[in-house]
């Protein structure tokens, strides 16, 4: 499987081609840091998009804490949608602590949003402190529970929420279940060992996740898959694949 870490990347794009073509193709790839700007063209990162799939990109607009630069700086985060799903218009989202990008398809006899969260780590110029992060997701969950239908979160949180003893994620998980949310993910997504990675549905949710990842990738994060249970049918091919990078 794969970590992003740009887009473009020509050994990444073959990858994400290549699980595009497997037996079972992910209908939707949600990606954190694509390093694609604002300025670019789809010309010039077509032969990054596997055929039968639509780019929805999200270039990173979150400051620098040590620049004014707010785009062209890694980050980003972006979907690919499989053909021939229809997507609806979503909001854009602007946050100070993380990027976000949401996205609705429409399925036979629902719709479902997916929202993609990329929270910078500690080390990163573009990382805020965890007050702000936790004011400003609880915002997000907020505009979640608005949603009328089905909803996931998922994306690269950078909270270590396998560590009991580490106050910010205690304070995390504690929002989540506050909010009548469950986080999926039970095993490390990382390659030190840490629960990274996530994926949260309300705890209504008749989703049903079935998590699971591949050790097979170039970065020092796993890829989850997530297998997902739309009433009134079982779609066995919705993979929600989530890319993400450190």
């Amino acid at each position: 499987m794969l970590n992003i870490q740009s887009l473009r990347h020509p050994t990444h794009a073959s990858e994400v081609n290549d699980l595009a073509l497997s037996p079972h193709p992910p209908d939707l790839f949600a990606l954190t840091e694509t390093f694609l700007n604002a300025d670019s063209t789809l010309a010039e990162y077509q032969d990054c998009i596997p055929s039968g799939y639509n780019l929805h990109s999200t270039p990173r607009t979150i400051k620098s804490r040590t620049s004014k630069n707010t785009t062209g700086v890694r980050g980003g985060i972006a979907f690919l949608v499989r053909e021939p799903s229809t997507v609806l218009d979503s909001p854009g989202y602007s946050f100070l602590s993380f990027e976000c990008a949401s996205i609705t398809l429409k399925l036979p006899n629902s719709l479902l949003t997916i929202f993609n969260v990329y929270r910078p780590p500690k080390s990163s110029p573009y990382s805020s402190p965890p007050a702000v992060f936790l004011q400003e997701f609880t915002t997000l969950l907020s505009i979640a529970a608005t949603t009328p239908h089905e909803f996931i979160l998922t994306g690269d949180f950078n909270i270590h929420v396998d560590d009991p003893s580490d106050s910010f994620a205690c304070e995390f998980l504690t929002l989540l279940s506050s909010t009548n949310l469950t986080q999926h993910v039970n095993f490390p997504t990382h390659y030190k060992d840490h629960t990274l990675d996530l994926v949260i549905t309300s705890s209504l949710s008749n989703l049903s996740p079935e998590i699971s990842l591949s050790f097979d990738t170039p970065s020092d994060h796993y890829p989850i898959f997530t297998l997902l249970n739309i009433l009134p049918i079982l779609l066995a091919h919705l993979l929600l694949l989530t890319l993400f990078a450190a």
